[in-house]
């Protein structure tokens, strides 16, 4: 299409930080029709920061730099960068070590740009938009604060995947039916084995009192070792589990299907993306904690969602006095237009009069 806006996207290939990128061209594709060209890159070296941030911040203060789409300066610094940068409308970015990058070639090309993440120090001026979690706090004047990490899904297409999983799996009729989402120790949460194995018998405990039957999925950061505990609990439970998948013995794409097709979802704390995934399905979401842990992001920010009460955190101790059943009066559901700001402001930067 002639009218389509090309989107640079730069990104460190964290899946967290990718999702989140990609929450957002979502949002801004429903406004305007885009096409991405993506640069997979790293900092070469983390002290690296230091001279970055200084020259930066300094960089700022030059209105009219001269216009270079060259990018052999930048490549003493991000690793995988092509000697010229795409041509392009928007730079979109997420995660901190690529925030200076993003600055720097947006600078470099005069266009405008979009980041997700932690600033480290960098002048919020140096972005057109930055898009922050409520609470988290930023520059009011060019910020966009939105209640969950921006992800592509939504709730009517999540229910749709439902539907189409129940129909595929023989789960129409059945309920309750409960979607379980296992990652691993992460972002200062800390799981032991022992807390696994019982994660696994809380929840058929509690599958087996309320009728429920369970959808199980591991993530790409949970070890092997983690799913074989899991597997090897809830093999004792087989009429507890319609479904599992563990991501190191056969990965599949599951988790829309499960959460459209859930009535409830269980899922460990220690994923922004994943609690953000679970929250967009809107359905009552139970994070799971380990009894080691930090008060740090993401812990932050499931306070947050627990203060709006988006979700209930429970520890992994407490599982089997927990009564999913019947408790959706408990919970604040994600409004359907919770992004609509977010994708208003970003056509906005895309906007020629």
């Amino acid at each position: 299409m002639t009218n389509q806006k090309v989107v640079l996207v730069l990104t460190d290939g964290k899946p967290g930080h990718f999702s989140a990128i990609k929450g957002i061209v979502h949002h801004l594709s429903e406004a305007t029709p885009v096409q991405t060209v993506k640069i997979e890159t790293r900092l070469r070296v983390k002290f690296m920061r230091v001279p970055l941030r200084w020259w930066l911040n300094r960089l700022f203060f030059i209105r009219h730099p001269r216009k270079s789409d060259r990018l052999w300066l930048q490549r003493l610094f991000y690793t995988n960068l092509p000697p010229v940068c795409p041509s392009c409308d928007l730079v979109i970015s997420a995660g901190g070590d690529i925030s200076f990058l993003n600055a720097w070639i947006a600078k470099a090309l005069q266009v405008p740009n979009v980041f997700s993440g932690s600033l480290r120090n960098l002048n919020p001026d140096l972005f057109s938009l930055l898009v922050n979690l409520r609470g988290y706090g930023g520059p009011a004047r060019n910020t966009v604060f939105v209640d969950i990490a921006p992800n592509a899904a939504n709730a009517p297409g999540l229910l749709k995947a439902g539907v189409a999983f129940a129909e595929r799996a023989g789960l129409q009729g059945r309920h309750p039916v409960w979607a379980v989402l296992v990652g691993d120790s992460a972002n200062t949460y800390d799981y032991t084995p022992e807390e696994f194995s019982a994660l696994a018998e809380g929840l058929c405990s509690l599958a087996k009192r309320d009728g429920a039957v369970l959808l199980i999925t591991t993530s790409r950061r949970t070890r092997p070792e983690t799913e074989d505990t899991l597997a090897r609990v809830f093999a004792q439970h087989p009429e507890c589990v319609a479904y599992q998948v563990y991501f190191n013995r056969k990965p599949e794409k599951c988790v829309a299907g499960f959460l459209g097709a859930a009535d409830a979802v269980f899922v460990t704390e220690e994923s922004g993306t994943m609690m953000s995934e679970s929250v967009q399905a809107r359905k009552p979401v139970y994070t799971l904690l380990p009894k080691s842990l930090d008060y740090k992001p993401p812990h932050l920010f499931a306070l947050e969602l627990e203060k709006a009460r988006l979700i209930r955190r429970v520890p992994i101790k407490d599982l089997t006095n927990l009564s999913p059943a019947g408790n959706e009066s408990a919970f604040t559901f994600l409004p359907l237009d919770a992004f609509d700001e977010l994708g208003r402001r970003l056509a906005a930067l895309l906007r020629r009069d």
